[in-house]
């Protein structure tokens, strides 16, 4: 399934859709636990089923939320608000793999 990546996501509406996943049934698969973790980087993956949404922050840049084109409606409506749509810098493969390796 296609995903998608919306980027310059701010903290806020990053925090507001974390506190929504978690009461919504979606398990935290993953949780960044770095010693930086929440001050230069951090990544949270929620997992329902086979699907994921990963959440990616650093300190450069605002937050990314990743999921399946199907979730992104979802993920919209949480903070009713549109996010812009692009490549990941925090959710590149390449980063997320060296902490978390998907089923």
């Amino acid at each position: 399934m296609p995903k998608i990546t919306f980027i310059d996501v701010p903290t806020k509406d990053l925090n507001n859709i974390v506190w929504w996943l978690k009461n919504n049934n979606w398990e935290v698969k993953y949780k960044y636990d770095g010693v930086d973790a929440g001050i230069d980087f951090d990544l949270i993956i929620f997992g329902q089923g086979k699907y994921e949404i990963r959440i990616g922050w650093t300190n450069y840049e605002e937050g990314e939320v990743q999921c399946d084109l199907d979730y992104a409606d979802m993920i919209t409506l949480i903070n009713n608000k549109t996010y812009k749509i692009g490549k990941p810098s925090s959710l590149k493969e390449a980063i997320v793999s060296m902490y978390y390796k998907s089923i």
